[in-house]
């Protein structure tokens, strides 16, 4: 109840004094607006409310025709073809090639339009498991999305029901599709891709664009909350886009006791702050998480990976210092700093830890994971650093005969995996005869297809970290004819 109040626009539900109250930046209002963005005029009598019925969740979700007049809203120099100006088109005109994602609320297609041939991305929000309508996390992703526009943030194309009618939701409640642009890859499938090796050239081309991005985000007035890998996209072009805007939220840069709920971000890249509790944040919660991707660019691997809040802000200070109250005074007013028992006090060594950079994203890197929020650099600060300015960007040369996604990753390393334990269980059934005698020895893998298995594992898992070096000493002592009575096959399960 705590987070509902503190924060309407984060809550699972608002209140339905809090759906009608413009102040809250739900579609419809216009107090939050960002100055200077092309805003699309909601129409009043649909889009303020969220309601249980499928065909009043239709009208809030879409926000694309006014109930009365039939027509969509426009943006300012968007131009609309007279197909989709007319009413909301239905998933038929769309023909799915493959699933590319899973997202919170639904799947992630590739499909393309019958009509105009172009491809696309189809994110399905899924509404037989919702008892009150319409999910919270599309409504906010659609409303946020039509209100931004920039080269380096995903294009919401239009939203497609699954029914050639409204009042059919009456019945049955469907799904609804979001229609972005296509993107061929994302970040992390690229880096566990084994396909690509980013440049220094490379990677500034990437973070130039995806500071871009952000800095337009914090400059409207809004935060994402959700910066990874998996949620920057981008095309073989090296053109990159700013996904996933499911928990962003507009904020109040000159309120800044307003508290905002702290369940945000993937574990990985979340700042210190969050983890200790803060719930009066801003923008440099975001400058953190880019902070994390550019040291996994350069790394090819998540920097900082804990499995709980407390080993995530263990494994934070081995790199960049315990937090204290020395290096960050304000640190004491967070609420779970009297609970925060370190088992040891590290000193700050990013630099030594990645000595391998060249100087320029070193510099960037070590503003950008600055333990204390307040001397954490900005975006906009960060679009100025000499690295940025000043180095050639490169576009990196991306796989055109594979789409690289998360989902399509995931796949792939599961397969390898499974080709491993397939190779050795053959090795295990296998065994050989002498003199009407069984070969025991046959039976069990040789230990240099035990260390090719552990290599192919290690190369399609480099998100999970190198596998740890084998005993192969404790493994041939528990071979047949060896003095321990173990055998091998105990060893393999371990």
């Amino acid at each position: 109840m705590k987070n509902r109040q503190n924060d309407e626009y984060d809550g699972a539900r608002p209140s339905k004094s809090a759906r009608h109250d413009p102040a809250n930046g739900f579609p419809g209002s216009k107090s939050n607006t960002p100055q200077g963005t092309p805003v699309k005029s909601f129409a009043t009598t649909s889009v303020c409310k969220v309601a249980s019925s499928a065909a009043d969740a239709l009208l809030a979700a879409d926000a694309t025709f006014s109930e009365k007049k039939g027509k969509k809203p426009r943006v300012i120099g968007k131009v609309y073809s007279p197909a989709t100006d007319a009413k909301p088109r239905c998933i038929d005109v769309f023909k799915i090639e493959s699933q590319i994602g899973e997202g919170t609320y639904g799947q992630v297609y590739k499909a393309r339009d019958t009509i105009s041939s172009d491809i696309v991305a189809l994110k399905k929000v899924r509404l037989e498991n919702e008892k009150e309508g319409f999910p919270i996390t599309a409504v906010r992703e659609i409303k946020i999305l039509r209100l931004l526009n920039h080269p380096n943030i995903v294009n919401l194309k239009e939203i497609v029901t699954d029914k050639q009618d409204v009042l059919d939701f009456r019945k049955d409640k469907g799904s609804f599709y979001l229609v972005f642009e296509y993107m061929d890859h994302d970040l992390m499938g690229l880096l566990e891709s084994n396909l690509v090796s980013f440049s220094e050239e490379n990677i500034a081309h990437i973070m130039r664009q995806l500071i871009d991005g952000l800095n337009y985000c914090h400059k409207n007035n809004f935060l994402h909350r959700d910066i990874k890998c998996s949620n920057i996209l981008m095309n073989n072009k090296g053109q990159i886009k700013l996904a996933d805007f499911g928990l962003a939220r507009l904020f109040n840069a000159e309120d800044k006791l307003r508290p905002y709920t702290n369940k945000v971000i993937t574990l990985w890249y979340r700042p210190p702050e969050l983890l200790l509790g803060e719930e009066r944040y801003g923008p440099s919660i975001d400058v953190w998480s880019c902070g994390c991707i550019l040291g996994e660019l350069f790394r090819g691997a998540p920097i900082f990976k804990g499995n709980t809040d407390a080993m995530q802000l263990e494994v934070i200070s081995k790199v960049c210092g315990t937090p204290t109250i020395t290096c960050w005074p304000d640190v004491m007013k967070l609420p779970l700093w009297q609970t925060f028992k370190p088992r040891k006090i590290y000193k700050r060594q990013l630099r030594e830890t990645f000595c391998m950079l060249p100087q320029g994203p070193l510099n960037l890197l070590d503003q950008m994971l600055t333990l204390d929020p307040s001397k954490r650099i900005t975006a906009e600060e960060a679009l100025q650093c000499d690295w940025l300015k000043n180095t050639k960007m490169i576009p990196p040369k991306l796989p055109d005969w594979q789409d690289c996604h998360e989902m399509w990753s995931k796949l792939d390393r599961e397969k390898k995996k499974r080709l491993q334990q397939q190779a050795i269980q053959q090795q295990l059934n296998q065994p050989s005869y002498s003199d009407g005698k069984a070969d025991l020895s046959a039976s069990y893998p040789s230990l240099s297809t035990l260390a090719t298995a552990a290599a192919v594992a290690s190369s399609s898992q480099p998100h999970l970290g190198p596998v740890e070096s084998t005993s192969f000493s404790r493994m041939s002592s528990s071979l047949p004819g060896s003095t321990s009575q173990s055998p091998i096959k105990k060893e393999i399960a371990s």
